[in-house]
């Protein structure tokens, strides 16, 4: 294991109010004080309203493909990308295994969402709802033709950008200064392997370098710091990073039931894994981050494969922020 440098805590009620305070609860959080609210008779219910529709930039995840006997084969794949504006064309690679596609920027259509609650004074969150499209030239098409006789196996890799937590917040609340307050990490890409995600065995040149900083998590009480890059990465010295096939069959041994990739550090680091299971193929029961095509075989995605680079495996990341996307 890497050489954690292990950074002093503060006290046990500051620490307890910053675990688990990910972007996944704040919508849950806010809903369960409406809740409470309208329990009380104060407000009315939320209220989803569509206030129009906007097109953001993401990038695609990145889709692995390898022979399942490790040999050479040939595969294509069809896809969306941005043109230019907020126009997509249609893209066909070929290539053999194994090999990536994917991680180009594509445009998305997306509904602009305001929750609406009226208490004494009316509340409004803002939100953007991916929708989901399909279709030749729309943002989740995607087609995987298996070219060759051999079976082959494919995962999809993360590609969401890296978020920290707010410097101000940090600095109001650690007492040692001499830790740098934009370093504490708040996502990053998914999933995680070793302490590291598993894009950056793809594409190291993608980590931020230097240390960042993980908070204290469940029975972990103090923060302690990951290095991401250039020379380690987690665990992992540069020169030893996986390859291709190593990844794939990472997943396959995931899919498995072998729990080794994890969404994030919260959940890597979960002390009671073994009653409540949470890692990647624990919550992906649809089975969008790893299948197997047979040979000759046809996937046209309807929502088999997750193909956009906004947070993987839970559902709810299908509404996104405006900060995990860009405008053209």
């Amino acid at each position: 294991m890497f050489s954690a440098r292990l950074v002093c805590r503060i006290s046990d009620a500051k620490r307890n109010d910053r675990i688990d305070r990910a972007m996944e609860r704040y919508s849950l959080l806010f809903l369960s004080l409406l809740a409470i609210l309208v329990s009380l008779g104060g407000c009315t219910k939320p209220e989803d309203r569509v206030v129009g529709q906007t097109v953001l930039l993401l990038n695609h995840n990145y889709l692995l493909v390898a022979a399942e006997d490790g040999g050479a084969a040939s595969v294509r794949v069809t896809y969306s990308v941005l043109r230019h504006g907020r126009e997509n064309r249609v893209q066909t690679l070929e290539q053999t295994t194994p090999c990536v596609f994917g991680g180009e920027p594509v445009a998305v259509w997306c509904d602009s969402i305001h929750v609406v609650t009226r208490c004494k004074h009316k509340i409004i969150q803002k939100e953007f709802r991916i929708q989901e499209r399909y279709d030749e030239g729309e943002a989740s098409y995607l087609v995987v033709e298996n070219l060759s006789d051999k079976p082959l196996t494919y995962c999809v890799v993360g590609n969401s950008s890296v978020h920290y937590w707010d410097e101000g917040y940090i600095r109001e609340y650690e007492e040692d200064k001499s830790l740098d307050p934009s370093r504490y990490i708040q996502f990053c890409p998914e999933p995680i392997y070793r302490y590291t995600p598993v894009l950056y065995f793809l594409h190291p040149e993608l980590a931020p370098g230097g240390e960042w900083i993980v908070e204290g998590v469940y029975q972990v009480e103090r923060p302690f710091a990951i290095p991401m890059g250039p020379d380690r990465f987690g665990d992992f010295v540069r020169e030893q990073l996986p390859s291709i096939p190593e990844i794939v069959e990472l997943y396959r041994r995931e899919y498995a039931g072998e729990e080794l990739l994890y969404e994030n550090y919260d959940k890597l680091m979960r002390p009671d894994k073994a009653r409540y299971p949470c890692s990647m193929h624990s919550l992906d029961k649809d089975r969008r981050y790893y299948g197997t095509l047979a040979p000759k075989g046809r996937i046209e995605n309807r929502g088999q494969i997750s193909f956009l680079g906004y947070h993987a495996v839970q559902n709810w990341k299908r509404e996104i922020y405006s900060w995990e996307a860009r405008r053209p």
